[in-house]
């Protein structure tokens, strides 16, 4: 039996034997393994996607909020400029003073003051501290305390000098001081509006280069 087991036949047979299931033992597990790494590449690429769609989400978003926080911001700024534009130029043409106008303009005042520190957050939040100080930098503190200077630096500044400029005119009357408060808010009224338009577009153009990924949207993810 030892000599058949050793003979050339029986080492080929075995060898046979031997090879075919571990041919088979290998294939059978590189199926596995393929098997495994095709389950995780599509897991992966879920993964992937979701997080991709979520991201794409969050940015269009902010997008939309942003751009309608700004709409707000530049409607309140016009809607405040034009109700004191219609007040100067009313006391300038009329003696009678409509009344309306000047309720409107205080309406809008209202509006903007108990919106201004949210503006500033908003615009602080989506494009950064310099346009929430070009909004309101705080020198309206020092103002209360003496004269508007020629060229306040802030738009609330210039709001707060016209309004002033608009009461000391209303109380003025025909005063001899009407022509020079005439001038002063003018110049006060042109320069606030040169400045808004200035703001509203610097600021919309700032926005959306920041939120430019939605144009080319990449997003790094292991995969």
């Amino acid at each position: 039996m030892w000599k058949a087991l050793n003979s050339n036949f029986a080492i080929f047979a075995l060898g046979f034997v031997f090879v075919t299931i571990f041919g088979t033992w290998l294939t059978d597990r590189f199926q596995s393994k393929s098997w495994e790494y095709q389950i995780k590449a599509e897991a992966d690429r879920r993964a992937y996607e979701w997080e991709r769609e979520k991201t794409f989400q969050l940015l269009q978003h902010r997008l939309t909020e942003g751009v309608a926080s700004l709409e707000r911001i530049s409607e309140a700024m016009n809607s405040r400029l034009f109700r004191a534009q219609q007040v100067f130029y009313d006391l300038q043409s009329n003696q009678k003073r409509n009344k309306q106008f000047q309720a409107e303009y205080r309406e809008s005042v209202d509006l903007w003051n108990t919106r201004l520190n949210f503006f500033e957050t908003e615009l602080t939040r989506l494009i950064g501290d310099q346009y929430a100080r070009e909004l309101n930098a705080y020198e309206t503190d020092v103002y209360a305390q003496s004269s508007c200077p020629a060229n306040p630096p802030s738009i609330h500044a210039k709001f707060w000098c016209i309004h002033s400029a608009l009461n000391r005119l209303l109380d003025c009357g025909e005063c001899d001081q009407k022509s020079a408060i005439v001038n002063q808010l003018a110049s006060y009224l042109r320069a606030v509006d040169y400045q808004i338009d200035n703001f509203v577009v610097a600021a919309g153009n700032d926005f959306l280069r920041q939120t430019a990924a939605l144009d080319e949207f990449t997003i790094d993810v292991d995969r």
